[in-house]
């Protein structure tokens, strides 16, 4: 098992379902406090996905996360992404919808149904 200890040495871009139980969103919130702890927040960006299975990630999600790392690698430009230590942000009825892939919503894919529509 690798250790994971909050000190990224390139971009990275991590997508995470608010639901998985495998590994829990808690453990997204603990990675941005350890790179935030060893001065290196600027090198993560994270996104919260409305899903419960562990890596449930549709093709458009994983897509467009791939192609927003690969044009902060190739620009610098860093992506947009949720703020998962705000408590306050983390409780508003919109998270997670930012970046989730709402016509696997409308269609009923996976989980998603388990989910209240975005406001």
């Amino acid at each position: 098992m690798p250790r994971i200890a909050g000190r990224p040495t390139a971009p990275v871009l991590s997508l995470h379902g608010l639901g998985d139980l495998f590994v829990p969103f808690s453990m997204e919130q603990a990675y941005a406090r350890d790179a935030a702890w060893h001065g290196r927040s600027q090198l993560l960006v994270q996104r919260a996905v409305r899903a419960t299975q562990h890596c449930e990630f549709t093709p458009a999600e994983a897509g467009a996360a791939w192609d927003d790392l690969a044009s902060w690698v190739r620009t610098g430009a860093r992506p947009a992404g949720d703020a998962v230590t705000d408590p306050k942000a983390v409780a508003a009825a919109d998270f997670g919808c930012r970046f989730s892939d709402w016509a696997a919503y409308a269609a009923g894919v996976g989980t998603r149904r388990l989910y209240s529509a975005c406001p």
